[in-house]
């Protein structure tokens, strides 16, 4: 039986990046906006505890790229995967997953 106090208790992620001078612009505040865009699909998505004996989780993903523009930080072409596609199958090796085609596993 899983200790059901232990899934109410939040994750905590921190993120050190630069916010102002001149290193912000080009570095500081796209990584703070990718930080945002991978927490936020985190917290919108389905997670699952299936591998590792229920002791894994599982996720799915984004990632894209930054651009400035007109001096606004944008983040563009995001692509998603579900958490089918993130990792191999409970038994699976990862290359085996990977020359297979990364097929979708039985979650």
């Amino acid at each position: 039986m899983r200790n059901r106090h232990a899934q109410d208790k939040p994750i905590r992620i921190g993120l050190v990046t630069f916010l102002s001078g001149p290193a912000a612009g080009p570095f500081g505040v796209p990584a703070k906006i990718a930080a945002e865009a991978i927490v936020d699909s985190l917290s919108a998505g389905k997670v699952m505890m299936k591998l590792g004996k229920g002791h894994q989780a599982v996720t799915g993903t984004a990632y894209g790229t930054t651009h400035t523009v007109d001096g606004q930080v944008t983040v563009g072409n995001i692509k998603y995967y579900a958490l089918e596609r993130v990792q191999p199958p409970e038994g699976v090796k990862s290359l085996d997953w990977i020359k297979s085609g990364m097929k979708a596993g039985n979650w």
